[in-house]
């Protein structure tokens, strides 16, 4: 499995990771996946209704004793899903490439450099791979030894900034 890794940067006070992914299915498909089965690729997302204005439930932690309903901020088409986040917001955009292609930008924002925002990095990048896999009706999902090397990586990366 090979890394695609996200963007990183700082700009007017704020840091931005940006990950840009195509994936070989219609933007309507990769949106069912981000929204209508996250509960297969990220235990700490849960939505209930995917609109503007609803809310969502974000797990603080993997004990579950912990945390925040938060709302949506922007639903369009399945071609955009944008949720308040701690300290900032996460954003996907799909676009179409071709009919049966679509590049995913999901960019989170925040405005401080954290423990947290490093965990969610990771989180990202391994809901990425598994939206993939998903998508490729493969077996595979991130278990705890994937995950390490990208939080070390991850670590590195944000003590550079």
């Amino acid at each position: 499995m090979t890394y695609e890794y996200p963007e990183i940067f700082e700009m007017d006070k704020k840091y931005y990771v940006v990950f840009k992914k195509t994936f070989d299915a219609s933007p309507s498909k990769v949106f069912e996946c981000i929204t209508k089965q996250t509960s297969q690729w990220n235990e700490m997302i849960h939505f209930d209704h995917v609109k503007d204005g609803s809310n969502f439930t974000l797990q603080l932690d993997e004990t579950n004793s912990s945390s925040l309903t938060l709302p949506i901020l922007s639903v369009s088409n399945d071609e955009l899903l944008k949720l308040e986040w701690p300290k900032g917001y996460v954003q996907f955009d799909l676009h179409s490439q071709s009919h049966i292609s679509t590049m995913c930008s999901l960019t989170q924002v925040s405005e401080t450099l954290s423990n947290r925002l490093i965990h969610d990095i990771t989180n990202w990048h391994v809901a990425l791979i598994n939206i993939e896999q998903m998508l490729l009706d493969a077996n595979h999902q991130y278990n705890n030894d994937d995950y390490k090397p990208l939080y070390d990586y991850y670590v590195k990366e944000m003590n550079a900034l």
